[in-house]
């Protein structure tokens, strides 16, 4: 596992430096764009897995996204 990270490491750190030496302008906005991007799709993805599985009622306590409020915590036993 610590090598598979430090592989990945390695080679983005090369190409984040072969991307700075181009244009760092580009780069800073490149990897915000990126980033944000896959903040979404992760809690896209996250937000519809933990849902589907609070609806059979797999999960116990849980937390998850809901459009009318930014978190929902859901208790066991109707507490809090």
């Amino acid at each position: 596992m610590l090598l598979a990270f430090g592989v990945a490491n390695f080679f983005g750190t090369s190409l984040a430096g072969y991307l700075v030496t181009r244009s760092v302008s580009l780069t800073l906005t490149g990897m915000a764009l990126v980033m944000s991007v896959t903040a979404v799709v992760l809690v896209s993805f996250w937000q519809s897995a933990v849902a589907g599985r609070c609806r059979r009622g797999d999960v116990g306590p849980g937390v998850w996204f809901d459009a009318d409020r930014l978190v929902n915590v859901d208790l066991p036993g109707g507490a809090g």
